[in-house]
């Protein structure tokens, strides 16, 4: 089976699913050695497939596409990675930060509680994208364009997730009277 870049880009799809017949075992198997479970896996090799349709007409027949094919399937599941750490590192963070120094009284431990409770719930009211950004550059500390390059995306998008995820947690920061809480996140 040889891969026709211009077939696949265009959406051929006999050619497609030949291409997919012919090589998926090689990218499930990728996605396997990444994956936490098949079912993850399986998104795994999607997102694969959909990467290889997004760069098919930058395949220039220099080497095998089995080769070029395990690198995509390997730079789809590195950025998976990095996001499910991002996440994992925010978590820890978050509980580390919200559980109580020393001796406090129950109602400061019942407030903390609630703060918890609270800060996910936001964060539930966030897009994946507007989520990762946030944990990204305001968490993690990342700069605008560290949080691009891990993302895939472009310093304008980067800003545009970040300005409306902060958008979207004030909005749902107000108080009762409609007054906005005074919450400040850092300016990178």
């Amino acid at each position: 089976m040889v891969f026709n870049a211009e077939r696949f880009a265009a959406g051929d799809r006999e050619h497609a699913r030949d291409v997919m017949r012919e090589f998926g075992p090689l990218a499930r198997g990728v996605c396997r050695a990444y994956a936490e479970c098949e079912d993850h896996a399986d998104d795994l090799v999607q997102e694969t497939w959909l990467a290889v349709a997004r760069r098919a007409v930058s395949y220039r027949g220099e080497g095998s596409f089995a080769g070029w094919l395990r690198r995509v399937a390997t730079n789809v599941c590195l950025s998976d990675a990095r996001r499910r750490s991002a996440h994992r590192r925010f978590v820890v963070k978050y509980v580390a930060m919200s559980e109580p120094e020393g001796r406090h009284d129950p109602q400061t431990a019942l407030d903390q509680r609630e703060r918890r409770r609270l800060v996910a719930d936001m964060l539930t009211t966030l897009s994946e994208r507007e989520r990762e950004v946030l944990v990204l550059c305001e968490l993690e500390g990342c700069s605008t364009s560290e949080a691009a390059e891990l993302l895939g995306v472009s310093e304008a998008t980067v800003r545009s997730h970040k300005r409306h995820a902060i958008r979207r947690l004030r909005a749902v920061l107000r108080t009762p009277h409609g007054h906005p809480t005074r919450v400040r996140f850092g300016a990178r």
